[in-house]
């Protein structure tokens, strides 16, 4: 019998794995701004994508960094300030400002630090009313002679897009900016604070996206169309008695491919810890009904996370005294669904990923969501996250 959807659910995810970041440099237009009472920082700005400064991994902010700053409890010297929540360029504090400012915002090692996650998700949904899917393979003609009337043809390269068009938000965390950060631009407009994505050539780097119709957050495992691509298209119309709309395309390379995910939510008070206070948690398991040779494509990203960084005190996870960000993704497949090998791996302090998968994906695939205790006085540790997996 046939199963009919509306598409009022449908969610789009854009990870840009290469984004360098928001970093805060004392101008108003490309810094940070708190008010006093308020423990929230809203970036205004970033740095050009080639500033080496920008790009080094060290100052990569994380839920759980050391926050410094002006008005910030005596530059956090008296009391210490850590971030507890990111959300798109909104950055929460675990303490209220003193004073107003607009200026530097710093790491515990007096860095600069990004007002964002090192790679970027977003969540497209909001700004959207349509989305395309187009798939096609070429027909290459190889008629000769004497071959009767008719032509003849071959099977070519297969080709995609994503189109996705609705309406215009040119706020620092709105669909504009996310799609100029992924779009195409030459190494010249590199000190356009919304270009973020790290140039090779004056070429923007593949981006991934995942379009889920029926919304992927259903409570199970959910079809998915993927794509890691190149945003091609960024238009605006703007009538005159009408709303602000927005078309963009994503053009494949590798294709667009049917694939499995979902959208969830996970909080560390939801599983019991490990020996070593670890908390993991999985997706819904998908069975593929048999292992695939050809490899594949995951996308892996993080929309929102909260909770603080996470002190290794007795080596278990590398070395004594070593931090770890508070969230750990791992795509994961399985022969049986009893024993499970890591495809992939995202830390929280990174929020996008796009992964080329090769050799043999097992019949059984989930993702994983390690949830580590928060050093204090940090909250507990949360996620919501969003994965899509196809194998070709």
């Amino acid at each position: 019998m046939a199963r009919f959807i509306t598409g009022k659910n449908t969610q789009v995810f854009l990870a840009n794995q290469f984004y360098g970041g928001f970093a805060t440099d004392g101008n108003p237009e490309h810094g940070a701004v708190w008010t006093a009472g308020s423990n929230i920082v809203t970036v205004k700005g970033i740095y050009p994508a080639d500033n080496n400064t920008v790009n080094d991994t060290t100052m990569l902010l994380a839920v759980g960094s050391r926050a410094y700053g002006d008005g910030l409890t005596n530059n956090g010297q008296d009391t210490p300030v850590y971030v507890t929540k990111i959300v798109g360029n909104t950055v929460f504090l675990s303490m209220p400002a003193d004073t107003d400012a607009v200026g530097y915002l710093y790491t515990q090692n007096y860095n600069f630090i990004p007002g964002s996650l090192s790679g970027q998700s977003t969540n497209l949904s909001p700004f959207f009313n349509d989305a395309g899917i187009s798939k096609s393979t070429a027909a290459e003609e190889v008629t000769t002679f004497h071959r009767g009337d008719a032509k003849a043809y071959i099977t070519g390269i297969r080709d995609g897009s994503i189109t996705i068009s609705g309406f215009y938000d040119g706020s620092l965390d709105g669909v504009e900016a996310a799609l100029q950060a992924a779009a195409f631009t030459s190494s010249a407009k590199s000190n356009d604070p919304f270009y973020g994505v790290v140039k090779t050539q004056g070429q923007s780097l593949p981006q991934g996206i995942v379009v889920f119709p029926d919304g992927g957050d259903a409570g199970g495992a959910a079809t998915c169309y993927m794509a890691k691509g190149i945003v091609t298209k960024a238009d605006l119309k703007s009538p005159v008695s009408g709303v602000v709309a927005i078309d963009s395309e994503i053009q494949s390379t590798h294709g667009v491919w049917r694939g499995k995910g979902q959208v969830a939510s996970f909080a560390y008070g939801s599983g019991t810890p490990d020996a070593f206070g670890r908390v993991t948690l999985y997706t819904n398991t998908v069975d593929n009904g048999a292992d695939s040779s050809s490899g594949g494509l995951a996308i892996v990203g993080i929309i929102e996370s909260a909770g603080g960084y996470f002190t290794d005190t007795d080596g278990h996870y590398g070395s004594t005294g070593i931090q770890y960000p508070p969230v750990d993704l791992q795509v994961q497949a399985s022969a049986d669904g009893a024993t499970w090998v890591g495809l992939t791996n995202l830390w929280s302090d990174q929020a996008g990923q796009i992964v080329d998968l090769t050799g043999t994906i097992y019949r059984y695939t989930r993702l994983s969501v390690a949830l580590f205790p928060s050093d204090t006085p940090n909250p507990p540790s949360s996620a919501t996250v969003y994965y899509g997996l196809a194998r070709y």
